[in-house]
């Protein structure tokens, strides 16, 4: 038995050790160049023809996802939008060749940061470049929105002079993901027990703890104390007035069956009624239960987006109402609830909702159909 036990040992000493070896020539690698993180070369696509677009069309993947996922969605927009000269940009400023967890996992501020460098790549290849619309999946939403501020010009108005037509985001934890039970019993936890080996700044501001003075009220916390979500959602910030400058706003999020991030933080409302089965969509839609569960009628009787949501006794939950109240001031959302009751939905809710056209999930293109729609009605 020990004889057997030493043999496990060996080969799983073995097994950690060839891990080890691969992690450090992948980074060697990419440290001498040969693997980039990044080469501003994203795959981006335009109607035959259109040789001067007009209009940028920004998509980023989620946490852990990659732009291949999204090539037959770039491709789907390009085919099936009005407009017929839009620049469609499937963006891998948070992709490489080499570990993209340390991309993704190095701060919402680093990988918006790239993502506007991208941007302004992009600008500069097609100058003829005069509106930007974002469409964010889960995590890439954030990454939109930091980027956004950073191409702000408040003088003119404009992000890196291109004017915001449509922002949108798909399951975008707006309010941060500490407000799910699913992340307090564990992520916070988890949080605190890989910080001191390994610290992780995107974590860390999505659970609210990137600020140590997270307890006190706004008006006693300085700039510098102050969590980056916080920051980003302040009217006085670059970030809060490049998002106001769009004209049109639309989120979607899960309604129930999503573990990652909660309704309200994907729908910036008070709370949502996870247990309806309401269907107040006008259309025969399979998923989506109501195109605006806020303003259409029949979804506010039904109270899909309620605000009977009870005080919590989470310590950053007054900073979630101040987080909620100025992001709902950006602008005249339009919110959309998908329910995903079949058994792919319950089980893979978030990533069918990010991710609406894969092999797996190709029942979710009417998803993918709305956005469509929605684009073409407020496109010129």
């Amino acid at each position: 038995e020990n004889s057997h036990r030493d043999y496990v040992s060996m080969r799983l000493n073995r097994k950690a050790l060839g891990t080890v070896g691969i992690v450090v020539l992948l980074v060697f690698f990419q440290q001498v160049g040969l693997f980039p993180p990044y080469s501003f070369e994203s795959v981006n696509f335009s109607p035959p023809g259109c040789q001067t677009p007009r209009h940028l069309v920004v998509l980023h993947h989620g946490l852990f996802a990659r732009p291949t996922f999204y090539v037959g969605i770039t491709k789907y927009l390009v085919d099936n939008l009005d407009n017929q000269c839009t620049l469609v940009l499937n963006s891998e400023a948070n992709w490489g060749w080499w570990l993209p967890v340390l991309l993704h996992m190095d701060g919402v501020h680093s990988g918006g940061a790239r993502l506007a460098e991208e941007i302004r790549h992009i600008h500069k290849k097609y100058p003829s470049l005069r509106e930007i619309s974002t469409v964010g999946f889960s995590l890439g939403g954030m990454y939109l929105r930091y980027a956004l501020g950073d191409l702000w010009d408040s003088d003119t108005g404009t992000l890196g002079q291109l004017r915001g037509h449509t922002f949108v985001t798909f399951a975008t934890p707006h309010l941060g993901v500490r407000d799910w039970v699913w992340h307090k019993l564990h992520l916070v936890r988890a949080y605190e027990l890989i910080d001191p080996l390994w610290h992780c700044p995107t974590l860390e501001q999505l659970l609210l703890l990137d600020c140590p003075e997270h307890e006190q009220t706004q008006v006693e916390q300085t700039h510098a104390t102050r969590c980056l979500l916080q920051q980003m959602a302040d009217p006085q910030q670059k970030w809060w007035q490049a998002l106001a400058s769009f004209k049109h706003h639309l989120l979607y999020g899960n309604l129930r069956h999503d573990r990652r991030v909660s309704c309200p933080s994907a729908l910036l409302v008070e709370g949502c009624n996870t247990t309806s089965t309401a269907r107040c969509s006008s259309r025969p839609y399979n998923f989506i239960v109501s195109e605006d569960c806020t303003k259409d009628q029949a979804s506010r009787e039904a109270g899909l987006c309620t605000n009977e949501e009870s005080p919590s006794t989470d310590p950053t939950y007054e900073l979630q109402q101040t987080l909620l109240n100025n992001m709902a001031a950006v602008a005249d959302w339009q919110r959309v609830v998908v329910a995903q009751d079949d058994w792919v939905g319950k089980v893979r809710g978030h990533a069918l909702l990010c991710h609406p056209i894969t092999a797996f999930s190709h029942s979710r293109k009417e998803i993918l159909d709305h956005l469509v729609l929605m684009l073409n009605e407020r496109l010129d």
